[in-house]
């Protein structure tokens, strides 16, 4: 039976952790020696994308298609002043969902940012699930004390839509 596993999903970088039949606590491995997976996204042409390492190598050569702090984001109206306030200090172009929630337009086409946190979970529960050796599907997730209903919600369902069954925040 797969243990539960704990996951903080960052602003800069997302982790999980669980307790072993030992009773160690485990972090999963991203790479050799590497522990903590960048929470960045970076979307090609054609469905193509990079998430981790790998993507925020990308921020410098192709920023505009680089996803960095949507932790930030997630969970957000457009049409919030935090929103406006914060949104100039990043290259990709934050724009109004559908719903009004944060999006992302990338090489024209809309990318809600909850579809790129799914990405992400996804990700970290691929190398999770080689660290523990078998499938992860429980999950508790830390979100900030100070977060909304609605910022907790947008993590929890990206969570969820990535596979897991929990998919319990906790702060």
């Amino acid at each position: 039976m797969a243990p539960v596993v704990g996951i903080d999903f960052g602003t800069s970088n997302s982790a999980a952790a669980w307790v072993d039949d030992a009773g160690r606590v485990r972090v999963a491995a991203v790479k050799d020696g590497v522990y903590l997976l960048p929470t960045v996204a970076w979307y090609g042409s054609q469905g193509h994308h990079l998430i981790g390492h790998a993507a925020r190598q990308q921020i410098v050569d192709d920023p505009r298609n680089t996803v960095f702090g949507l932790k930030r984001f997630l969970g957000r109206r457009f049409s919030s002043p935090f929103v406006h306030e914060h949104k100039a200090r990043f290259a990709f172009d934050l724009v109004a969902g559908p719903d009004g929630q944060c999006a992302v337009s990338l090489g024209g086409s809309l990318k809600p940012l909850g579809d790129i946190a799914v990405d992400i979970f996804k990700r970290l529960l691929e190398l999770t699930k080689l660290s523990v050796g078998a499938d992860i599907t429980d999950v508790v997730v830390t979100v900030p004390a100070h977060y909304g209903f609605a910022q907790r919600s947008a993590i929890r369902r990206a969570a969820q839509v990535a596979g897991v069954r929990g998919g319990n925040c906790s702060s």
